[in-house]
């Protein structure tokens, strides 16, 4: 495995608490989970021989309202930040996931959101325009339309059994773990920081100029050369 740096983004929260929007409680728990967050992001770097793109902590509940009035907690997405020169994919992971998920859930989602980034790859090598990618693809809700049409087959990226295992079971894991409903009861209903947001407006919009402007580690791009895009079967 090469040594390729994980990057693990804190400020959005370090903000929220400056600005009293956050207790100190809340804020050094969650820095404590951030340095075992990356104890999991290098076991996928490792299982993967890939790098990770940058992970932004955001410090509050997202709840995602779909077609008919259904909710749904996003426990973590796959957006995109603009600097002079790049568009760079990320993983936003919210504060209330990395709290309250077990080890397990933790390392299955990031895993998950992984595929998304490889998908999106795939995609960009392929000069395979998408209007409209990765449709709040870390809800439980939404999940298993997105398998179908943004991610790629985990096999081709993890040699891990013990993973791919489970990420078949990851909507059946996530039912049983009721995490949705803890992240409503310890935070949403407590009132810290929450967000409500339709699912067209969750949707991340690309112009040409920036989809064409993406960036991804050599790796990344090499990997999704091989891989080409093909939906999961």
């Amino acid at each position: 495995m090469m040594d390729w740096e994980v990057v693990i983004s804190y400020d959005q929260v370090t903000f929220y608490a400056l600005n009293n929007k956050l207790n100190t409680r809340i804020v050094k728990k969650g820095y404590e989970e951030v340095f075992k967050l990356k104890e999991r992001i290098l076991k996928i770097v490792e299982d993967s021989n890939l790098p990770y793109p940058p992970i932004y902590i955001i410090p509050e509940a997202r709840i995602l309202i779909h077609e008919g009035d259904v909710h749904a907690v996003v426990y973590a997405d796959v957006n995109y930040r603009v600097t002079k020169k790049y568009v760079y994919p990320i993983v936003e992971v919210y504060l209330p996931f990395l709290l309250y998920a077990d080890s397990i859930l933790k390392t299955l989602v990031l895993a998950h959101e992984f595929l998304h980034y490889i998908y999106l790859a795939v995609r960009f090598v392929t000069s395979d325009y998408l209007a409209n990618p990765l449709i709040y693809t870390g809800d439980l809700t939404g999940r298993e339309f997105l398998e179908e049409l943004y991610t790629v087959n985990p096999a081709k990226i993890f040699r891990s059994k013990w993973l791919l295992s489970r990420l078949e079971k990851l909507n059946e894991i996530l039912d049983k773990s009721k995490l949705g409903t803890m992240i409503r009861r310890r935070w949403i209903d407590r009132g810290y920081p929450s967000k409500t947001i339709f699912a067209d407006d969750f949707r991340i919009k690309l112009p040409m100029s920036i989809w064409s402007n993406m960036y991804f580690p050599e790796e990344v791009l090499r990997k999704a050369r091989m891989l080409r895009y093909r939906p999961v079967k």
